[in-house]
């Protein structure tokens, strides 16, 4: 079933049909994994299945950068995501092993086996588009390098407030599930550096934290910025697959309020059902 915004894992038959879907169609995916510099993300393709072995078989990922393939050993764990119709499905597995591609006319690179997905989780893409806080709502939305404050794992203490830290912090603009904008007078510069992205959408939410990288950044009137961080790593761990479900939620709260609020507008007298 697809009729939710979010839903956190399907059934199995389900899942198999899915993957074996996008084996048949050779489906581009994004793979993330933890590096250096933090969460990183590739493009690669599916490209073959074992479901007996409980095998799947992805393609290399290339850095787009140096051009070089990039070496992932057995063991790691990793996130798989692609989109499916109005959908993205999203799953995290463990590298079993690396090889070359038997089928070089179809794959130019080598490939990597990775363990069959025990749980396969899909979310609507409507929720993917920004959307402000409901009318008369300030978020208040506070940031720090990982590394140099609590860890997105402080998100399960209900006591934790980001504002007894050294963090900046800045009003949310507009979320989505990708990301949030952010309006600060705090002035960086993007890189492939990390940040935590922390805020309660909804006075009665415990803090949301997420790892973020900082995309891109508007100036202003009256020495302000608009900070535009993406969330990275929510497909990599079942963790973080729990924080998007609950994200999704959010964005489709904040819709549905601002939605109520123009019925309102155009029809002061009635009351929305």
């Amino acid at each position: 079933m697809e009729q939710t915004d979010s839903q956190l894992f399907v059934e199995q038959q389900r899942r198999d049909h899915i993957i074996q879907g996008a084996v048949t169609t050779r489906l581009r995916a994004s793979l993330s994994r933890y590096g250096i510099t933090g969460w990183l993300s590739y493009k690669t393709r599916i490209v073959d299945a074992d479901e007996e072995q409980r095998v799947l078989v992805i393609e290399t990922p290339v850095d787009e950068q140096t051009g070089q393939t990039v070496a992932i050993p057995p063991g790691e764990h990793i996130g798989i995501s692609f989109r499916r119709g109005r959908a993205k499905c999203s799953f995290t597995t463990v590298v079993s092993a690396a090889g070359a591609c038997e089928q070089s006319s179809t794959c130019q690179r080598g490939v990597i086996g990775v363990d069959w997905p025990d749980k396969l989780q899909i979310v609507q893409r409507r929720v993917y588009n920004r959307v402000a806080p409901p009318a008369g709502t300030c978020v208040q939305v506070y940031f720090w390098p990982e590394g140099e404050g609590p860890s997105c794992d402080a998100a399960a203490d209900v006591s934790f407030n980001p504002g007894r830290h050294d963090a900046s912090v800045g009003r949310m603009e507009d979320l989505s599930a990708g990301g949030v904008r952010v309006i600060s007078s705090q002035r960086i510069q993007p890189s492939d550096r990390t940040y935590v992205c922390a805020f309660c959408p909804r006075n009665t939410d415990r803090p949301l934290q997420f790892e973020a990288k900082l995309r891109h950044i508007d100036t202003l009137a009256g020495e302000k910025f608009a900070l535009g961080f993406q969330f990275v790593g929510l497909d990599a761990t079942t963790q973080g697959q729990c924080r998007l479900a609950h994200l999704a939620n959010v964005v489709s709260g904040f819709r549905q309020s601002r939605a109520r609020a123009r019925v309102r507008r155009r029809h002061p007298c009635e009351r929305p059902a």
